[in-house]
């Protein structure tokens, strides 16, 4: 416990029985527990990076949560997941919350590997209910008592997949869904008689004698089932007069209460427990504050969503937090030319449009939505809708442009295909996060994306290498009318332009700069044929082959931009005077880029010795994406060590 000696209530009460340990606390204790809870987490993220606004909004939440469910016995799920680090720390991860996200560290989501306490690993939005509801009815047919509990935001409570798990539960499911509102977005209740009328319906004497009363009533001859539906009528009715904009609850058949102030820690344990003594579905509406506790972020939460490591003070100057503490930012990142590539084009072309899903910031559409909201829409934690809206835009002329991660594209696969390819529309996707992403672990890996975009019909897959060619391809594909196009990157900076040389010969004809192959490097004893932020690793390592006294060859380094050209854009001619071929790619080779080139060679005749480097499975833990590069083989070292012994053979 050395690491908590400045953190003694969290000492006191982390540990796998945290639920025992906070029942006999007093409410002082509780009260310094939240400011421990803070500073701790504040202390590390600063250092580590991750979530921090969100996570400062639930501490209240968290401990009297933890005091009344038992999370060795109850379930308690974490839609998305990125505020359970109070959770985290309480339910005995304490001293490790020192290496979150670092290499080998606890993950930022909850994680059932991690801990009994976690009961259902999280990362996307909207899961937890469907999650929820799959085991309050485990439970039930297995004739166990235990609480399950979803805590949902009110933006992923507006996901999809949320609205058809609350549309299947039935008046016996018993869910607890604690709807964590920190944007106000679903109206509170006003008025006396609405908090008169809350505060009864949690009183435990009222929540024990309500069956009772409803028993008797139905069981008077008669005429005792027909008053007990009156009676149930009348209750509605004056719920609904009193709380009439939170009955969207009711409308799905779940019981309604709140809002309560999700901070009062009084609040908190006497809504709570009646949640507890409840049956049927029920919903708890909170109000909670983003950043709490720490000023810059309360004051722009937006900016302390997701954070890299920062200086703590309150520091008012956003360029200043993200820049060098002169109002300079140091490096230039995808999201930023993203950004200024949209304002060029939106400025030119009034038809260009732009959707995000809930991620303007993150996908550099904050600014174009910013100079022209009338052309910019930001959909929601709706990726699916973000996908067929857009479609529906191409069908009546407009430009869409769907700025998404990598990872959440996946949500909206079948969209994809069914909506875009099919009917073979033009709209543009900025794909970003592709390849190894660090720090949030397996379920915000881009490691899927190619082998979900190469197979499908009509489709364009671009990957641009810098900042100027992510402007020729965004122009490209806005202009192309054919049907839809991808432009895919990572996370992260920029790289410099690489020169391009030409070709031995000839070079490749009939394409456009923006997806024609480009040369980058001569050689003759074979070529790595590689894309995006690869191309710099395949040259580093092209280079120490060459210098290499033991196994010395000259090797070709080829940029594909296109990677599913069918021809590979006049590249076959040649390739075929290499005597051997590498791709080299950061994604699951099964279904990727080398899978796919090595098909184009088959079906044209050649039959060049290819070897393919990527991926042979799907990253697991929490690593940076340098240290997942060398454990699997694909830094400069590793490439140049796979080729050298291809040599050999």
């Amino acid at each position: 416990m050395k690491l908590l000696s400045d953190y003694p209530m969290i000492a006191k009460y982390s540990g796998s029985d945290v639920h025992e340990r906070l029942r006999e606390a007093e409410e002082l204790e509780l009260s310094a527990l939240a400011e421990e809870l803070r500073r701790l987490i504040i202390s590390v993220v600063s250092k580590n990076g991750g979530h921090l606004a969100s996570n400062l909004g639930v501490i209240e939440l968290t401990i009297h949560m933890l005091r009344i469910f038992d999370p060795r016995h109850d379930r308690i799920i974490w839609d998305v997941g990125h505020q359970s680090y109070a959770y985290k720390i309480l339910t005995g991860r304490a001293e490790e919350f020192f290496n979150l996200r670092r290499d080998g560290g606890i993950s930022g989501f909850p994680r059932r590997e991690e801990s009994p306490c976690d009961a259902f690993n999280t990362g996307h939005s909207s899961t937890s209910l469907s999650a929820a509801l799959g085991m309050a009815r485990a439970f039930k047919l297995r004739k166990e008592t235990r609480s399950v509990v979803a805590v949902i935001g009110d933006g992923a409570l507006s996901g999809g997949m949320a609205m058809e798990a609350m549309n299947d539960m039935g008046d016996d499911d018993d869910v607890i869904i604690i709807v964590n509102d920190n944007q106000m977005s679903i109206s509170p209740n006003v008025g006396r008689i609405a908090r008169d009328f809350a505060s009864i319906r949690v009183n435990p004497y009222y929540v024990g004698l309500k069956p009772r009363i409803e028993a008797f009533v139905t069981r008077i001859p008669l005429i005792g089932r027909a008053l007990a539906n009156g009676l149930r009528r009348i209750k509605a009715y004056f719920r609904h007069l009193t709380q009439p904009r939170n009955c969207i609850f009711e409308g799905w058949g779940l019981r309604y209460y709140g809002p309560i102030d999700g901070h009062d820690s009084r609040q908190l344990e006497r809504y709570l427990s009646a949640m507890r003594n409840l049956h049927g579905p029920r919903v708890l509406q909170i109000f909670t504050q983003k950043g709490r506790g720490y000023a810059p972020a309360e004051e722009e939460p937006e900016n302390f969503h997701g954070v890299a490591p920062f200086v703590v003070e309150p520091v008012r100057d956003k360029q200043q937090r993200n820049g060098n503490g002169n109002g300079e930012t140091t490096e230039v990142t995808w999201a930023d030319i993203v950004s200024d590539c949209l304002l060029e084009q939106g400025e030119s072309d009034d038809s260009v449009c732009v959707i995000t899903a809930a991620m303007s910031s993150g996908t550099g559409t904050f600014e174009f939505g910013r100079r022209y909201p009338e052309r910019f829409f930001d959909v929601g934690i709706a990726e699916q809708h973000a996908v067929t809206f857009a479609a529906g835009l191409a069908t009546a002329g407009l430009k869409p442009v769907v700025a998404i991660y990598a990872t959440f594209m996946q949500r909206a696969y079948d969209q994809l295909v069914h909506d875009c390819c099919l009917q073979n529309l033009p709209v543009t996707f900025l794909i970003s996060h592709v390849g190894l992403v660090g720090g949030d672990g397996e379920t915000h890996q881009g490691v899927l994306t190619l082998p979900m975009l190469l197979p499908l019909p009509n489709l364009q897959v671009l990957q641009p290498q810098s900042a100027s060619a992510l402007k020729e391809q965004l122009e490209y594909a806005l202009n192309y009318r054919q049907g839809p196009t991808a432009l895919i990157y990572p996370k992260g900076i920029v790289d410099d332009p690489i020169p391009t040389l030409n070709f031995p010969g000839e070079n490749p004809t009939g394409t456009t700069t923006a997806v024609a192959p480009r040369l980058l490097r001569a050689g003759a004893d074979m070529a790595i044929l590689s894309s995006g932020n690869t191309l710099k690793t395949a040259l580093q390592a092209a280079e120490q082959i060459s210098c290499s006294e033991a196994q010395s060859a000259e090797i070709a380094v080829i940029d594909l931009q296109h990677l599913n050209s069918p021809d590979l854009n006049g590249l076959i001619p040649i390739l075929a005077k290499y005597p051997r071929l590498i791709t080299l790619e950061e994604g699951i080779l099964a279904g990727g880029m080398g899978h796919y080139v090595t098909e184009c060679l088959r079906k044209s005749g050649l039959s060049t010795p290819v070897l393919n480097l990527g991926l042979k499975e799907y990253p697991r833990g929490i690593f940076s994406t340098n240290r997942m590069l060398r454990l699997n083989g694909l830094d400069t070292d590793g490439v140049a060590t796979e080729i050298a012994q291809w040599l050999r053979r």
